[in-house]
């Protein structure tokens, strides 16, 4: 979501719109809203709702202002997060985790839809933009949601049987993919320079990889990546859910076992 969680006048409030060209766009916010006020409202890492509105433009949702830079934006500027950034990553899974348990699966976690509040070794990661939580019974049989870059199998599948789409092990997935692009610099799997694409194309071809391509080990991407780190994300990136780890706290308590034998 990027610059859309700015402060758009004087309030302590930004605006969040759907894409104008997605057809339920009006049910999907008015679900997200749900999502946020009944489920998550008492967790102080996702933004509060102020309120639901409509402008010359379309519906709204009113939501606080969180103070930060997205992952994505931190990235654009640092290329690569070292080490000392474990602590984090920790404790977003351990925020996940609680996500999760209130009954939600957010299937969108990419460097967009994650933000650092303050910096990053402050450890305060606010997860944003549910807009997919909730609105996979309004979708087209086939229609896959999420960033191709950070996409699980299952969902770049639409979710084929056996998968269920409330696993939250799709979200491990995902987040194994961030923490695989900012702990070396590079995306899980990207086109080939030789490969000319269509931009229509390009995120099929991404979501694809996810499915069928085997990605290369962390350690072996980023030189001076520990062995046990490397494990531990690569787990994330089990193409079938069951190979992955069981919860999101699971995935913080294996990621606090490698930082403390560094």
């Amino acid at each position: 979501m990027g610059k859309k969680y700015l402060k758009e006048n004087s309030m302590d409030i930004y605006k969040k719109r759907t894409k104008p060209q997605l057809e339920y766009r009006d049910e999907a916010l008015k679900r997200e809203m749900m999502v946020l006020v009944a489920q998550l409202n008492g967790l102080d890492y996702v933004p509060k709702v102020k309120g639901i509105a409509r402008d010359s433009k379309s519906l709204y949702l009113e939501l606080e202002f969180v103070g930060g830079e997205t992952i994505m934006e931190v990235m654009n500027r640092e290329r690569v997060f070292g080490l000392g950034t474990l602590e984090f990553w920790e404790t977003l899974a351990e925020r996940l985790g609680a996500v999760h348990d209130c009954g939600v699966v957010h299937h969108d976690v990419s460097s967009s839809n994650i933000m650092v509040r303050g910096v990053i070794y402050e450890n305060d990661p606010v997860i944003l933009d549910f807009g997919f939580s909730n609105v996979f019974s309004l979708m087209r049989p086939g229609y896959t949601v999420g960033n191709p870059c950070f996409i699980p199998p299952e969902q770049a599948q639409a979710f084929p049987f056996p998968f269920d789409i409330n696993d939250p092990r799709s979200d491990i997935y995902s987040l194994g993919a961030l923490m695989y692009y900012c702990l070396s610099g590079n995306y899980v799997f990207t086109i080939p320079k030789k490969l000319k694409l269509d931009k229509s194309k390009k995120g099929q071809f991404l979501a694809e990889m996810h499915v069928r391509a085997k990605p290369e080990p962390l350690h072996l991407r980023k030189k001076g990546v520990p062995l046990s780190l490397s494990g531990v994300v690569m787990k994330c990136l089990k193409k079938n859910p069951d190979d992955r780890f069981e919860s999101a706290q699971d995935l913080a308590f294996a990621l606090r076992e490698v930082r403390k034998s560094l």
